[in-house]
């Protein structure tokens, strides 16, 4: 569960960044963002528009990383309880793509829930109610911790990822986003 978390977050970023991990072997790990959020192959994403960015933030005075966020979230449909929610990650292991993981959620009981993978996402919305309603939602210089991130910065698991985070009802798909990352090993600074 925690690898998914961090793939969530990552999901949400616009521009490649690094962010690092330097664990008790003293080796360090980055998780590099290849190529930013963008739509899913063959699929148009009219309904729910993402587009935020993000900056590594300073380290704060307790030694603690954390992500910047910023930009906006257009929700173009009201999205009611009929909307799930489902993350799928993927390992680039060499002849195609080994499935690793799959979450999925209902969006509203997402919106009053603080253990789902995507909660940044529904932080970024300012709402707790059902349906979200049409408008945009400006998501300005919002901190976001990477503590959850030690658990999956390590050896085991280096290597290429495609994350997609799909919100769709029973018979449509209304938004399609895939993010590319690397867990590499790096050299400490």
């Amino acid at each position: 569960m925690e690898y998914v978390k961090l793939f969530v977050t990552i999901f949400i970023f616009y521009v490649s960044n690094i962010s690092f991990a330097q664990l008790e072997d003293d080796n360090c790990y980055a998780a590099i963002f290849t190529e930013g959020t963008k739509d899913c192959d063959d699929f148009q994403n009219d309904i729910f528009i993402c587009s935020l960015n993000i900056e590594i933030a300073p380290e704060n005075d307790e030694g603690t990383n954390s992500m910047l966020l910023y930009g906006f979230m257009e929700v173009k449909e009201d999205l009611g309880e009929e909307y799930e929610v489902q993350l799928n990650v993927w390992k680039d292991i060499g002849t195609g793509l080994q499935f690793m993981y799959s979450i999925e959620g209902n969006l509203c009981d997402s919106l009053k829930r603080d253990d789902t993978p995507w909660k940044p996402m529904v932080e970024a919305l300012k709402t707790s109610d059902c349906p979200v309603a049409t408008g945009v939602y400006p998501v300005k210089n919002m901190t976001m911790s990477l503590d959850f991130a030690e658990n999956v910065m390590n050896h085991e698991f280096c290597g290429d990822y495609l994350t997609k985070i799909i919100i769709m009802t029973l018979d449509k798909q209304i938004s399609c986003y895939q993010l590319s990352i690397a867990v590499e090993e790096v050299p400490c600074e």
